[in-house]
């Protein structure tokens, strides 16, 4: 992403100064300097979105990269191809070189591609965080109301645990005596202390402010409200959300409609625009551009950077406020 950045920003704010300045849109510094940092971003930056359309392509199927790959190398491609049959003299300069919209494509979507691992390490934090809220240990009341030590995982149902203040709740369970103030800001997102008393429910990993409390056991290990967050927001992370699914399946029947609409692109531009052939001045220049340009606008920009950056603003917020995001793509 910053390579991509670096390689296409600068080059194209300086080609718009430079047009707003001289009135020309294709300056030959511009076009050279572009021609290299493209080479740069299709060698380099294209070469991850290239393993996965053809890991695609081998399965008989095309996914979003499928329509990446497309359109940076067709820019990319027929701008090479323009610029050196200009230099042998085989045809006239075009009206324009897309060799920085092929660098500007894969930087683009290499920062949808950042904001979306940005999103996932952030979910991860959101798990360490949540898995440090259990305490390691729990005070364990007998009959005669001793206290002993014992590690979390040797908590059973029903078993009668002691909560001073300041201590952590070990497990989810029941006020059985006692009352104090809990904060549940970390699990509820609520940011006002709650008094518990004798009766009422308290989770795993809330803070107990003030008071003792004497709690039973309700639920342990993989049952607590806390082990159920943690496991949701692994299956957050791991997942893609359905709106992704559902794009990967739109591309696979999109990218062969594109390429279609393309070939009939030219064809019609060929035959129909103003006049018929080669004697209506009409040249294979002319009709590449047309069909360039059909699978340059066709290739899912928007997609992908708007996919990645809710995922990073859901999680984000999740892990803020402490609060599940069960469903990312909502």
């Amino acid at each position: 992403m910053v390579v991509g950045l670096i390689l296409w920003f600068p080059l194209e704010l300086t080609h718009w100064v430079m047009v707003s300045v001289h009135g020309q849109m294709e300056m030959p510094a511009v076009v050279w300097t572009s021609l290299v940092t493209s080479t740069i971003a299709i060698v380099y930056i294209a070469s991850a979105f290239y393993r996965s359309a053809w890991k695609a392509l081998r399965h008989g199927t095309s996914n979003m990269d499928t329509l990446i790959s497309l359109g940076a190398s067709v820019a990319y491609g027929y701008s090479l191809i323009a610029l050196l049959g200009h230099i042998g003299g085989l045809w006239p300069a075009p009206a324009a070189y897309y060799f920085m919209e092929s660098s500007g494509l894969l930087a683009l979507i290499s920062l949808g591609h950042w904001l979306e691992a940005k999103a996932r390490r952030s979910a991860g934090s959101a798990i360490s965080q949540l898995m440090t809220l259990a305490p390691a240990t729990a005070l364990k009341l007998d009959a005669n109301d001793q206290t002993s030590e014992v590690p979390l995982s040797a908590v059973h149902l029903n078993d009668r645990l002691l909560v001073r203040p300041g201590d952590r709740i070990p497990t989810d369970g029941v006020v059985t005596d006692g009352h104090g103030a809990v904060d549940e800001s970390m699990i509820t997102g609520e940011p006002l202390p709650t008094t518990r008393k004798i009766g009422d429910a308290v989770i795993g990993g809330t803070l107990n402010l003030d008071g003792r409390l004497v709690i039973k056991a309700t639920k342990i290990g993989a049952e607590t409200a806390l082990a159920q967050m943690v496991e949701l927001v692994e299956s957050a992370q791991s997942a893609k959300p359905p709106v992704q699914l559902l794009a990967d399946k739109i591309a696979a029947v999109f990218v062969p409609v594109v390429l279609g609409i393309a070939v009939a692109t030219g064809i019609g531009w060929y035959i129909f625009a103003a006049g018929h052939g080669w004697e209506a001045g009409k040249t294979w220049a002319d009709v590449a551009n047309a069909v360039c340009s059909v699978l340059i606008i066709a290739c899912p920009c928007a997609l992908g950077l708007a996919l990645p950056a809710a995922l990073m603003v859901g999680t984000g917020m999740g892990a803020r406020r402490g609060i599940l995001i069960r469903d990312l793509d909502t």
